[in-house]
């Protein structure tokens, strides 16, 4: 007990002596256990450390991930890569909330005397209005000389529902129909959005080239979401002879799906261009700024996931890389944008390996 009391006191006044180090301005190297104590130095660069899955969780979601990746890349017995696949049979939905206004915005004015300070009010920062919209989206397609034939964008929908005003206001009389936003999503009015909404549109709007090819829709791993089995939407999905199906993305992987990947922070951005005081006019934005969003931004998040599936495959499964950047926009200017990306064969062959295991 004696040696165990002289082994902490002596850490205890090597510690001690750190800080009076610190204190004087002479210490060097950080000291244990105050990492999160440390002034900003030169000699220091602060980092941003995400959680990641450990154990058994990670390898469950990192087979996944990398059966995945490989089942997106072709053979190519004629060369060392393999090829991705164009995944231009495949439909992304998600949901996000949008949000009405933010805590804080920055606003351009003219001088005082001609616009004054813009003034925004709500009942409590900490609950503002928002809507939570359902968006679908598919691989845009264009021509040889880059015209567009098929935007992607399938649309984006919001769960609101129009009730009856109970009483009188100085805003709007009894009886008058007001916007009111779906706070709890449930299995039933997803299967009733995808049934109602997603599936018409995908049939409007599909190229009449492709209808006989199988569409996979691809959805997340949230609760609200229907099994790929569902009785009631697969019946809808054969109606107009379409072969429409519902797959899983990976859990725990929000790369591997073009909305979260980078498609709704660009619709965001320009959402809150709009300024938009009710629930109407947020809808009206979300809308404007989704059909005004190009279709070749929408072209680049794709041919970004394909390099995120190459970069899982490379960290095994895992989920610690970073979204690689490809200078997409000046491979358009000079017109050497590819539509897929190929990678080396010892990876897909290192990826099928740990399958194995």
């Amino acid at each position: 007990m004696e040696g165990k009391r002289d082994g902490r006191s002596e850490r205890a006044s090597k510690f001690d002596e750190r800080w009076k180090e610190k204190e004087m301005g002479e210490v060097t190297r950080p000291i244990p256990n105050s990492v999160n104590k440390i002034v900003p130095t030169k000699e220091t660069t602060p980092k941003l450390s995400l959680l990641s899955l450990r154990g058994n969780a990670l390898l469950a979601v990192g087979v996944t991930l990398v059966n995945t990746s490989i089942d997106a890349f072709a053979d190519d017995t004629k060369s060392n890569h393999h090829n991705s696949s164009d995944m231009f049979n495949y439909v992304h939905i998600d949901e996000k909330w949008f949000l009405l206004s933010k805590k804080c915005e920055r606003y351009y004015l003219l001088p005082e005397e001609l616009e004054s300070n813009p003034y925004r009010s709500c009942k409590s920062k900490n609950f503002i209005t928002k809507v939570m919209f359902m968006a679908a989206v598919a691989r845009p397609r264009f021509d040889q000389n880059g015209v567009e034939l098929f935007s992607g964008k399938i649309g984006i929908f919001p769960f609101v529902v129009k009730e009856s005003a109970k009483r009188n206001s100085k805003n709007r009389a009894a009886g008058t129909l007001e916007t009111k936003s779906i706070l709890s999503v449930t299995k039933d009015i997803t299967r009733d959005y995808l049934i109602e909404k997603v599936l018409p549109a995908i049939r409007s709007k599909w190229p009449i080239s492709e209808s006989n090819t199988p569409i996979f829709i691809q959805q997340d791993n949230a609760r609200p979401h229907i099994d790929i089995n569902d009785m009631e939407f697969n019946e809808a999905a054969r109606e107009g002879g379409f072969d429409i199906r519902l797959c899983f993305q990976p859990p725990n992987s929000p790369d591997l799906n073009v909305l979260d990947l980078g498609f709704f922070r660009a619709i965001q951005s320009l959402q809150y261009q709009k300024a938009p005081l009710t629930i109407d006019e947020l809808i009206n934005a979300v809308e404007t700024s989704f059909n005004e969003m190009k279709w070749e931004r929408l072209n680049h998040v794709f041919l970004t996931l394909q390099a995120c599936m190459i970069e899982v495959m490379k960290a095994k499964g895992g989920n610690n890389y970073k979204v690689p950047h490809m200078m997409k926009e000046r491979l358009e200017r000079e017109g050497n944008l590819p539509i897929q990306l190929s990678c080396d064969i010892d990876i897909v062959n290192e990826a099928n390996a740990l399958l194995q295991v």
